[in-house]
């Protein structure tokens, strides 16, 4: 008796860990995919800046140099 219910005790923690697990990868995984998606929305932001603004960040730079 005393054997099974140890034997069940470890079965349930290990199907816990397992799930928890789980439960930390998946999260890792959607956090991952949001901030792929807020850096390729910010790279996208600094692209389009750079194409609205290209002669102006150019003459600036150059102004820079003297």
């Amino acid at each position: 008796m005393v054997f099974d219910s140890t034997v069940a005790s470890g079965e349930e923690s290990t199907n816990t860990i397992d799930s928890m697990t789980n439960s930390a990868l998946d999260y890792m995984q959607r956090f991952a995919n949001r901030l792929k998606q807020k850096t390729g929305h910010i790279r996208g932001q600094v692209g389009k800046l750079m194409s609205d603004h290209i002669e102006v960040i150019r003459a600036k730079l150059e102004a820079g140099k003297k």
